[in-house]
């Protein structure tokens, strides 16, 4: 949390990985939760809409200028939330949810949560230079419409259900 997204380059290649890398991570968690196909394209929408929603934010606010490393960074944290979610997903899984570290899997996975959260609004306050309630606004405010969007589309049985 002591550097902010403007310490990274800005470099296409840099970020081309982050996003891919992120992308393949995503898809690998989704796994646990959906079919090979609904887990791609579930990690396909996940990365599509942090790709578009955080650009969307900065043209809002006249910044696209800063795209690249918003990008960069946003990917960059949530890999590395996401690789430290992968072996509590896997344990998860292996133990069965009748097993008490089922539960504190489960816990230990919503504390990333909010971790990535606390990055995300770090990355924004940094990026769109704003006030700390701001960016966790804009920071909640992402991860309500991706999750809402992610839960729409592979979780729910009918629309607006």
């Amino acid at each position: 949390m002591k550097a902010g997204p403007q310490d990274l380059p800005t470099s296409q290649t840099f970020l081309i990985y982050t996003v891919t890398s992120y992308a393949l991570v995503s898809f690998l968690l989704a796994l646990f939760l959906l079919s090979a196909g609904q887990a791609f394209f579930a990690a396909l929408v996940d990365t599509s809409l942090m790709v578009l929603l955080s650009y969307v934010i900065l043209w809002m606010k006249e910044l696209s200028q800063r795209w690249y490393q918003m990008l960069t960074a946003m990917t960059g944290a949530s890999l590395v939330i996401a690789l430290f979610a992968l072996p509590l997903y896997i344990a998860r899984y292996m133990v069965g949810s009748e097993n008490a570290f089922f539960d504190i899997a489960t816990l230990l996975i919503y504390s990333l949560l909010v971790w990535n959260l606390a990055i995300f609004t770090h990355i924004f306050r940094h990026t769109l230079n704003v006030p700390y309630l701001a960016a966790l606004l804009f920071a909640g405010l992402y991860a309500y419409i991706s999750i809402r969007i992610i839960d729409i589309l592979f979780f729910t049985t009918e629309i607006g259900a």
